[in-house]
C-alpha cells in the first residue's frame, strides 16, 4: 500500500505503509513505515518506522524508530529510538532512546535514555536516565536518573535520582532523592526522605517525610507528612498531612489532609481533603474532597468530589465528581461526572460523564461520554462517545465515536468511528473509520479506515487505509 498527499506548500508528502499483526504465535508481525509529514513551514520531516512486535515467547520485537518532528519554528527536532521490550522470560528488553524536544524558543533540549526493565525474576531492571529540560527561558535543566527497581523478592531497588528543576526563572532546584523500596517481605524500604512502607503484614509502613521543594523564585516550600498505612486488617492506617506549596509568587498554599484508609472489609475508609492550589497568581483555589471507597463487599464506595481549579487567570472552574464503584460482584459501578475545565480564555468547557464498568459478569458495560473542549479560542468542540466493552464472551464490544476536533480556527472536524473488537477466538473485529482532519483552514481532510485486526491465529489482520491529508488550503 501507497499513499500520497499534499504538504502546506501542495508537495507530496509519501507515505508508504506495510505490515502484519498480532497473532499468538508472534508470527506475521513486521510493520516498515516512512513518511514525511508535518511540519510548520510544509517541510519535509523524514520518519522511518520499522519493528516486530509482542508475541508470546518475546521473539521479534525490535523497534528502530527515527523522525524529526515538531519544533516551535518548524525546525528538525531529531528523534532515534530503538529497544526490545517486554517478554515473558524477561530477554530484550534493552531500551536505548534520544532525542532533542520541545523548548519554548524550539532549541534542543536532549534527552539520552537506557534502561532494562520488568522481568519475572527481577533480572535486567538497570535504568539510566539523564536530560536537559522545560524551563521557563528554554535553559536546560538537568536530570540525571539512575535506579533498579521492583522485582518478586525485593532485589535490585536502589533508586537514585538527582536533579535541577522548574523555577519560573530557569535556575536549578536540586532534588536529591535515594531509596530502597516495595519488596514481598517489607524489606529494603527505607527512603530518605525517610519512610518504611508497604510490607505484606502491615509492618514497618510509617512515613516521616520532610522537604523544601519548588517555589517560582527557588524559595523553601515546606512538607511535613505523617502516616501509618495499607495493612492487611486495616490497623494504622491514618493520615496527616500538612504542607505549603507551588504559587506563582512563592507564597504558602496550604494543604490539610487526614483519612483512614483501605482495609479488607472496608471499615475506616473515610478520606476529608481541604487545600488551595495552583493559580497563576497565587490565589486560593479550594479543593474539598469527601469519600468512602473499595471494600471487598462493594460497601461504602461513594465518592463525592468538588473543586475550582486552574484557569488561565486563576477564575474557578468548577469540578463535580459523584461515583459508586469497583465491587467484587460488580453492583454499585455507576460513574456520573460533571465539570468546566481549561480553555484559554478561562472559559467553561463543560464535560458530563455517566457510566457503568467493568463487573465479573460483563453486565453494566455501557459508556455514555459527551463534552465540549479545547479549541484555539475555547469554543466548543463537542465529543459523543458510547460504548459497551470488554466482557470474558466477546459480548457487547461496539463502540460507537462521533466528535467534532482541534482545527486552527475552532471550527468543527468531525470523527465517526464504529467497531467491534477484541474477543478470544478473532471475532467481531472490524474497524471502520472515516473523518475530517486537521488542515490549516479547517477543511475537511477526509480518512477512511477499514480493517479486520487482531485474532489469535493471525487471521483476518487485513488494513485498507485511504485518505487525503494535510495541505494548507485544505486541498
Amino acid at each position: 500500500m501507497g499513499l500520497k498527499w499534499l504538504d502546506a506548500n501542495s508537495q507530496n508528502q509519501h507515505l508508504a505503509l506495510t505490515y502484519s499483526c498480532l497473532d499468538a504465535n508472534g508470527q506475521n508481525q513486521h510493520l516498515a513505515l516512512t513518511y514525511s509529514c508535518l511540519d510548520a513551514n510544509g517541510q519535509n520531516q523524514q520518519l522511518a518506522l520499522t519493528y516486530s512486535c509482542l508475541d508470546a515467547n518475546g521473539q521479534n520485537q525490535q523497534l528502530a524508530l527515527t523522525y524529526s518532528c515538531l519544533d516551535a519554528n518548524g525546525q528538525n527536532q531529531q528523534l532515534a529510538l530503538t529497544y526490545s521490550c517486554l517478554d515473558a522470560n524477561g530477554q530484550n528488553q534493552q531500551l536505548a532512546l534520544t532525542y532533542s524536544c520541545l523548548d519554548a524558543n524550539g532549541q534542543n533540549q536532549q534527552l539520552a535514555l537506557t534502561y532494562s526493565c520488568l522481568d519475572a525474576n527481577g533480572q535486567n531492571q538497570h535504568l539510566a536516565h539523564t536530560y536537559s529540560c522545560l524551563d521557563a527561558n528554554g535553559q536546560n535543566q538537568h536530570l540525571a536518573h539512575t535506579y533498579s527497581c521492583l522485582d518478586a523478592n525485593g532485589q535490585n531497588q536502589y533508586l537514585a535520582l538527582t536533579y535541577s528543576c522548574l523555577d519560573a526563572n530557569g535556575q536549578n532546584q536540586q532534588l536529591a532523592l535515594t531509596y530502597s523500596c516495595l519488596d514481598a517481605n517489607g524489606q529494603n524500604q527505607h527512603l530518605a526522605l525517610t519512610y518504611s512502607c508497604l510490607d505484606a503484614n502491615g509492618q514497618n509502613q510509617h512515613l516521616a517525610h520532610t522537604y523544601s521543594c519548588l517555589d517560582a523564585n527557588s524559595q523553601n516550600q515546606h512538607l511535613a507528612l505523617t502516616y501509618s498505612c495499607l495493612d492487611a486488617n486495616g490497623q494504622n492506617q491514618h493520615l496527616a498531612l500538612t504542607y505549603s506549596c507551588l504559587d506563582a509568587n512563592g507564597q504558602n498554599q496550604h494543604l490539610a489532609h487526614t483519612y483512614s484508609c483501605l482495609d479488607a472489609n472496608g471499615q475506616n475508609q473515610h478520606l476529608a481533603l481541604t487545600y488551595s492550589c495552583l493559580d497563576a497568581n497565587g490565589q486560593n483555589q479550594h479543593l474539598a474532597l469527601t469519600y468512602s471507597c473499595l471494600d471487598a463487599n462493594g460497601q461504602n464506595q461513594h465518592l463525592a468530589l468538588t473543586y475550582s481549579c486552574l484557569d488561565a487567570n486563576g477564575q474557578n472552574q468548577h469540578l463535580a465528581l459523584t461515583y459508586s464503584c469497583l465491587d467484587a460482584n460488580g453492583q454499585n459501578q455507576h460513574l456520573a461526572l460533571t465539570y468546566s475545565c481549561l480553555d484559554a480564555n478561562g472559559q467553561n468547557q463543560h464535560l458530563a460523564l455517566t457510566y457503568s464498568c467493568l463487573d465479573a459478569n460483563s453486565q453494566n458495560q455501557q459508556l455514555a461520554l459527551t463534552y465540549s473542549c479545547l479549541d484555539a479560542n475555547g469554543q466548543n468542540q463537542h465529543l459523543a462517545l458510547t460504548y459497551s466493552c470488554l466482557d470474558a464472551n466477546s459480548q457487547n464490544q461496539h463502540l460507537a465515536l462521533t466528535y467534532s476536533c482541534l482545527d486552527a480556527n475552532g471550527q468543527n472536524q468531525h470523527l465517526a468511528l464504529t467497531y467491534s473488537c477484541l474477543d478470544a477466538n478473532g471475532q467481531n473485529q472490524h474497524l471502520a473509520l472515516t473523518y475530517s482532519c486537521l488542515d490549516a483552514n479547517g477543511q475537511n481532510q477526509h480518512l477512511a479506515l477499514t480493517y479486520s485486526c487482531l485474532d489469535a491465529n493471525g487471521q483476518n489482520q487485513h488494513l485498507a487505509l485511504t485518505y487525503s491529508c494535510l495541505d494548507a488550503n485544505g486541498m
